[in-house]
C-alpha cells in the first residue's frame, strides 16, 4: 500500500499542447508536463497536432525548459497500422520522451516488450474505475494510469492508497459525457470514431427527449440535454491535492494558446499556495475561475469528483463567457444600437459579448462604452455603461437577457505578451593575453567550457571593456536561455575581437544545450513486426454457431427455443436463470451455453456484488462475460471460462493475445472495424481463441455516470416500461434506457448482417452475434430463427431494405 508523506509536494500541472503555439503558451504558464499526440494515433484528430520531427523539436523545446513530455498514443490501433505505430513510438523514444499515454491493450503489450524502459500511462479511455483494473495494469507494466472522470473524491484516495503507481486526473476542461473509451455515439451517427480521436461531438446536438411521446424538455432545462458543462475542480483543488494525487490535466488541445497559458499559470499557482498550507482567498479563486471562463466557458461543473452528479449544461452547448450582467435597458435606432448594463467585470472597447435571448445566444464586438453621456475605452466593474454593438444583433434582445463577455481582449493580448520563462545561466570567461579565450557556462549541475582558438592579445588601440564583453554575452537571442551570473577572469587590458567573443560565446551555448539534451536522448530501435501468421487451417469455420445477447428471462426463453448456441444474458439475473426451471432445462438438453455479462462499468463499491456473482457463476460452472479489465483478472483467477465483451474495443491481434492470457477463450470484436479489418485480426491471431462479431442489433452508443431521466422519474413521468428517446432533427430517434441510475443510449439504428452472411463468415469468425436490448420476445423468436434457419441451409429468407436496418460500419469503414 502506498503511503503519502505528511507535508504533500504540489501535484504535476500537465498541460495540453495541440500545437506549437500552445507548447509555448504552456512554457509561459509554467507547467511541469504537457501532453502532445502525433499525426492520427491520438485521440483529438481535430487538433493541429505535431508531425514527428515537430514532435523531435518539441521534446528538446520542453525539456531544455525542465519541462517533461507524454506523447497521447491513445487510441485504439488497427492491425494493418501495428508497424507504423511502433516507428512512430520508436522515434518518440530515440527523441526522449518521457511517457506515452496509452490505451490499446495490445500495443502497450508491443510497446512494453520492445521498450521496457519507456514509461507508459494508462489513458482515460481505458476506463479505470476499481483496484482490480488498476492491479491488471500495473501487471502490464503501467507506470500511471490517468482513472475515469466518474471517480469521487474517496474513490480517488482508495485508488491512491491502494498502489505505488501514480495516479492522474482530469482537472479542467471539457468532459465526455459518456465513459470515456466506452462511446460509439459519433462513429454510428456521424462515421467519425470518437475512440479513434475523431469525434463528431454528438453530444453537443440539439435534442429532443421524449417520454411516451410527450416532449419533455423543459423538465430537464434546455435542447442539449446531453451537452457537458466544462469542468472546473478550481474550487475543490484542496481536496483533490489530499487525495496523494500525482498530476492534475488539463484538457484542451484544441483550444488556443492563451487558455493553455493561464489555465496552466492558474492551476499551477493554487496547487503551490494549497500544498504550503494557505487557504487561497475566496475573491482571489473567484477572479482566477472568471479569468478561465473568459477563456472557454460553457457552464462550470465541478464534475463527479467533487461530487457534483450533475454534470450537464443542457440550455447552451458552445462556449459563451463569463456572466457579465442582466441588461437593463435597450436602445436601437436603423443604425445604431446599444444595452445598459450593470458590469460584473471590466469591460473595454473591441472587447466579445454574448446575449442570450429566449431564441439563441448571439455575438457582438463592443464598438463603444458610454458612462454618464460620455466614450470611454474601459467601464470598470460596478459601473452601469451603454454598451454600443452591432444593431443586427440587437434584434431580439430583450431587457432581462443575460449578457457575457466571451473574448476579453486584455487578457488575451496579456497571456499572449508573456515571456517564455528562460533557464538562467552562469557564465564564467577567462582572458589571459596571450593564451586562448574560455567560456564556461552552467546551468544547474551541467557544466560545459569552450576554448576558443583565439589568443588573446594586447589592445593596440582601445582595449575590450568589460562592459563589451558582458553585453556580448547577455544576447542570447532566441535561446532557451538568460544570462544569470557572469563572472570575467583574467587581465582588464586585453583586446578580443567583438565577433570572436559572438562566436566562442555561441559555441559554448550550443555546448550547453546539446549536453543538456544527451541526458534525453536514446538509441533508436527500429523494431520490426513479424509478418502476420495466418492460420494454416480451418481458417474459415465450417459452420457459424449463433449467439444472442438478451435483457431477460423471457428474452432467454425465445432465443433458446428459437436456435441459439449461445445465450448471452445479465449476471444480476443469475438468480432468476437458476430458478426458471423449465430454461434451465432447456440449455442443458439442447447443449445450449450460457454466458452470464458483467458490466462494463464497475466502481470500488459495486466489486463486492459484482465477486459474490462470480463465486456463484463458478460453482455452477457457467461461462462470464468480462466488460473491463478487473474483472477479467478476477474470473481468470477464479478459474471462470470467460468472452472478452466488445468494450474491449479490439481492433488488433497483439489485443486478443493479451485477453486470451488473462483467460479470454472468446473475444467479440468492435463494431468499429470493417470485415476485412476483421479478417486481419482473425488471421493474425492464435488459432486456439475464438471470434465473434455483431450481425444483428441496437448498438449501444454510451453509457454515462449522468442520470439524464432522474427529473422526469422524480416528476412520475418514468416507468420501468416507459418508451424514451432522443430525437435529433425530427428523424433519428436514440433509445435510452436508466440502468441504476446511470443513463444508456442506443443507435437510432439495427445492424442487421442477414444478407451478408457470406461476407461474415469469409472472415473466419466463429460466431455470430444476435443483440437484442428493446425487442419483443416475438422478434427475438423471429430474428433467431431467420438466422438460423440461414445456417442451416434451411432457408434464403433475405430481408428488404429498411430505413431502421443497416450495415454499421462492416464496408464503409471508420
Amino acid at each position: 500500500m502506498a503511503k503519502h508523506p505528511d507535508k504533500i509536494t504540489p501535484p504535476e500541472i500537465l498541460s495540453p499542447a495541440g500545437n506549437y503555439d500552445a507548447l509555448l503558451g504552456a512554457i509561459k504558464g509554467g507547467t511541469d508536463a504537457i501532453y502532445l499526440g502525433v499525426g492520427e494515433f491520438n485521440a483529438r484528430q481535430g487538433a493541429s497536432n505535431f508531425t514527428p520531427e515537430e514532435m523531435e523539436n518539441a521534446i528538446d523545446l520542453a525539456h531544455l525548459h525542465g519541462i517533461s513530455v507524454y506523447l497521447a498514443f491513445n487510441v485504439p490501433v488497427k492491425e494493418t497500422e501495428l508497424q507504423d505505430a511502433i516507428d512512430v513510438i520508436d522515434r518518440a523514444y530515440a527523441a526522449g520522451i518521457d511517457a506515452v499515454i496509452m490505451r490499446d491493450l495490445g500495443f502497450i503489450e508491443l510497446v512494453k516488450k520492445n521498450y521496457p524502459d519507456l514509461p507508459i500511462h494508462g489513458s482515460t479511455q481505458l476506463n479505470t474505475n476499481n483496484t482490480e483494473t488498476v492491479k491488471f495494469l500495473e501487471k502490464l507494466g503501467l507506470s500511471r494510469i490517468i482513472v475515469a472522470r466518474e471517480l469521487d473524491t474517496a474513490e480517488l484516495k482508495h485508488i491512491i492508497d491502494s498502489t505505488d503507481m501514480d495516479i492522474e486526473i482530469f482537472a479542467h476542461g471539457a468532459l465526455c459525457y459518456s465513459y470515456s473509451g466506452q462511446c460509439l455515439f459519433s462513429s454510428f451517427a456521424a462515421n467519425r470514431s470518437a475512440n479513434r480521436g475523431a469525434c463528431a461531438q454528438p453530444c453537443r446536438w440539439k435534442f429532443d427527449l421524449f417520454i411516451n411521446g410527450k416532449n419533455m424538455n423543459h423538465h430537464i432545462g434546455g435542447v442539449s440535454p446531453i451537452s457537458c458543462a466544462e469542468l472546473c475542480t478550481l474550487p475543490g483543488l484542496e481536496e483533490l491535492i489530499n487525495t496523494g494525487i500525482k498530476s492534475l490535466k488539463i484538457e484542451g488541445r484544441m483550444k488556443r494558446a492563451e487558455y493553455v497559458t493561464a489555465s496552466s499559470e492558474i492551476y499551477k499557482e493554487t496547487a503551490e499556495i494549497t500544498c504550503q498550507d494557505e487557504k487561497p482567498d475566496s475573491n482571489w479563486l473567484q477572479e482566477r475561475e472568471n479569468d478561465l471562463a473568459k477563456l472557454f466557458y460553457r457552464g462550470f461543473t465541478r464534475g463527479f469528483v467533487l461530487g457534483d452528479r450533475n454534470v450537464t449544461h443542457p440550455e447552451y452547448s458552445s462556449s459563451y463567457g463569463a456572466f457579465l450582467g442582466k441588461t437593463r435597458r435597450v436602445k436601437r435606432s436603423k443604425n445604431a444600437a446599444s444595452i445598459k448594463v450593470k458590469l460584473n467585470q471590466t469591460l473595454e472597447v473591441n472587447d466579445g459579448i454574448s446575449i442570450h435571448t429566449k431564441q439563441r445566444m448571439l455575438g457582438s464586438k463592443v464598438e463603444r462604452l458610454t458612462v454618464d453621456g460620455g466614450d470611454v475605452e474601459v467601464a470598470e466593474k460596478g459601473s452601469i455603461p451603454y454598451i454600443h454593438i452591432s444593431p443586427k444583433t440587437v434584434k431580439s434582445v430583450k431587457t432581462g437577457d443575460d449578457v457575457y463577455l466571451n473574448t476579453d481582449v486584455s487578457l488575451l493580448e496579456e497571456m499572449g505578451e508573456r515571456d517564455v520563462k528562460k533557464v538562467p545561466v552562469n557564465f564564467q570567461i577567462r582572458a589571459n593575453i596571450g593564451r586562448q579565450l574560455e567560456i564556461t557556462a552552467s546551468a544547474g549541475d551541467i557544466e560545459v567550457l569552450h576554448v576558443s582558438d583565439y589568443l588573446i592579445q594586447e589592445p593596440k588601440k582601445a582595449p575590450t571593456s568589460v562592459e563589451q564583453i558582458t553585453d556580448i554575452i547577455k544576447r542570447l537571442g532566441d535561446t532557451p536561455y538568460v544570462a544569470d551570473k557572469i563572472e570575467l577572469k583574467g587581465e582588464e587590458d586585453i583586446f578580443i575581437p567583438l565577433g570572436e567573443l559572438t562566436r566562442t560565446r555561441r559555441s559554448v551555448v550550443e555546448k550547453l544545450q546539446q549536453k543538456q539534451l544527451e541526458r534525453f536522448h536514446r538509441h533508436p530501435k527500429n523494431p520490426k513486426l513479424p509478418a502476420a501468421k495466418h492460420k494454416t487451417g480451418n481458417k474459415i469455420p465450417g459452420k457459424l454457431l449463433l449467439s444472442v445477447e438478451v435483457a431477460d428471462i423471457e428474452g432467454a426463453k425465445a432465443a433458446a427455443d428459437s436456435g441459439a448456441d449461445v445465450i448471452y444474458i445479465p449476471a444480476d439475473l443469475f438468480d432468476k436463470v437458476e430458478n426458471n426451471k423449465e430454461l434451465v432445462l432447456k440449455v442443458k438438453r439442447d447443449n445450449i451455453e450460457i454466458v452470464f455479462t458483467l458490466p462494463a462499468i464497475i466502481h470500488e463499491k459495486e466489486l463486492e456484488e459484482w465477486t459474490n456473482v462470480l463465486r456463484k457463476i463458478k460453482i455452477k460452472e457457467y461461462t462470464v462475460g468480462c466488460g473491463e479489465p478487473g474483472i477479467l483478472s478476477l474470473a481468470h483467477q477464479m478459474e471462470i471460462k470467460c468472452v472478452a465483451l466488445k468494450s474491449f474495443t479490439i481492433f488488433n491481434s497483439p489485443t486478443t493475445n493479451v485477453l486470451q492470457a488473462n483467460g479470454a477463450s472468446r473475444v467479440i470484436l468492435s463494431p468499429e472495424i470493417t470485415l476485412e479489418e476483421m479478417k486481419n485480426v482473425v488471421q493474425a491471431s492464435d488459432n486456439t481463441i475464438q471470434f465473434e462479431a455483431i450481425a444483428y442489433g441496437r448498438q449501444q452508443l454510451l453509457v454515462t455516470e449522468h442520470d439524464l431521466l432522474k427529473p422526469i422519474v422524480e416528476k412520475g413521468f418514468y416507468g420501468e416500461d416507459s418508451n424514451a428517446f432522443l430525437q435529433h432533427k425530427k428523424k433519428d430517434r436514440y433509445p435510452i434506457k436508466r440502468w441504476r441510475n446511470r443513463t444508456v443510449i442506443y443507435d437510432s439504428h439495427v445492424i442487421n448482417m442477414l444478407n451478408n452472411l457470406d461476407d461474415m463468415k469469409n472472415t473466419g469468425i466463429d460466431y455470430l452475434r444476435l443483440e437484442f436490448s428493446h425487442e419483443s420476445n416475438r422478434k427475438i423468436a423471429s430474428v433467431v430463427s431467420d438466422f438460423r434457419n440461414i445456417l442451416d441451409g434451411k432457408s434464403k429468407k433475405n430481408i428488404t431494405d429498411s430505413k431502421v436496418y443497416s450495415k454499421g460500419l462492416y464496408y464503409s469503414g471508420i
